[in-house]
């Protein structure tokens, strides 16, 4: 997971700025099978230019209202897609919060990229953070109770990815 911090200048406008954030992403999509980015602060034109950037990738965005509100983006290696169907993302809190699973015949992967509200203090983000873990571990609990499941955080100050796996029986 990566707050890009403008991924599509629609903030910053400073264009050194800009170059160094693409370059970071090269970088990350250089080694990486699946990337989370927040505040992205684009719109819905902006996904196929990371398509187009980034052809072996596939782009699932959530954008705000505004592009000045965060936005949220998780890239997928299409080589990962050729072996896992992808269902269609659901956006749960639109710029905010966006989640994507991923199929086999065997099992699912969840993937939840969540951008916290930069006016929250920082008391309220952790006390956010420890709510959200709370909830997946129970839900991946129950679900543990009839099968085996696994989840994996990645947590940074602004930015929250969850990767939750269920097999099938």
């Amino acid at each position: 997971t990566w707050n890009c911090h403008t991924l599509f200048g629609a903030v910053s406008g400073d264009h050194d700025v800009q170059q160094k954030t693409w370059d970071r992403l090269s970088q990350l999509t250089g080694s990486n099978n699946v990337i989370c980015l927040q505040e992205t602060h684009g719109h819905e034109g902006d996904r196929e230019s990371l398509r187009i950037e980034y052809p072996s990738f596939e782009a699932y965005c959530s954008f705000g209202e505004e592009v000045q509100t965060g936005g949220v983006a998780i890239a997928v290696a299409r080589k990962l897609l050729a072996r896992l169907a992808a269902d269609p993302p659901r956006e749960l809190v639109p710029g905010r919060l966006l989640a994507l699973i991923l199929r086999s015949g065997t099992f699912s992967l969840t993937i939840l990229n969540l951008h916290l509200d930069p006016a929250l203090r920082q008391r309220e983000k952790e006390m956010d953070k420890a709510r959200i873990r709370n909830m997946t571990e129970a839900q991946v609990q129950r679900v543990s109770e009839r099968g085996r499941a696994a989840h994996a955080w990645s947590i940074g100050r602004r930015g929250i990815t969850i990767y939750i796996y269920f097999p099938f029986r």
